[in-house]
């Protein structure tokens, strides 16, 4: 199953109302996956933005969703390494549940289109808003 590596957040606040949330990964395909996508597979990626509670994980929430996009995989053999960058611009006080007092993170779901299985679910690193 496809996994990813070099995952990096990060956020850029314009005029202090608004926030671009930029998330950088590679997606990992091995040679078998690599293959199938020659022949028609596709998989979808889904980011979601995390609020992070450090005190109650149980209250951690989805804040924001980037649109869905599938990966495009080029045609080849062996293993390949697609580098990933995706950003989406929101309000900056969607980030804060509890202002000066939270975190965001993403977590990267890379799945098969038209199947049910989720494929990779990973987190990026954490950064405070």
């Amino acid at each position: 199953m496809p996994t990813t590596t070099s995952r990096n957040l990060s956020i850029i606040v314009e005029n202090g109302d608004t926030a671009w949330i930029k998330v950088n990964y590679i997606a990992v395909f091995n040679d078998l996956e690599h293959f199938l996508c020659g022949q028609g597979l596709k998989f979808r990626e889904r980011i979601e933005v995390i609020g992070i509670d450090k005190a109650d994980s149980s209250k951690n929430i989805v804040l924001h969703r980037f649109p869905d996009e599938l990966i495009k995989v080029p045609v080849g053999e062996g293993s390949v390494l697609v580098a990933r960058e995706r950003q989406i611009k929101v309000l900056r006080s969607s980030l804060q549940k509890a202002p000066g007092k939270d975190q965001i993170q993403c977590g990267i779901n890379i799945e098969l289109v038209d199947y049910l299985n989720q494929v990779s679910n990973n987190l990026t690193n954490t950064v405070k808003p």
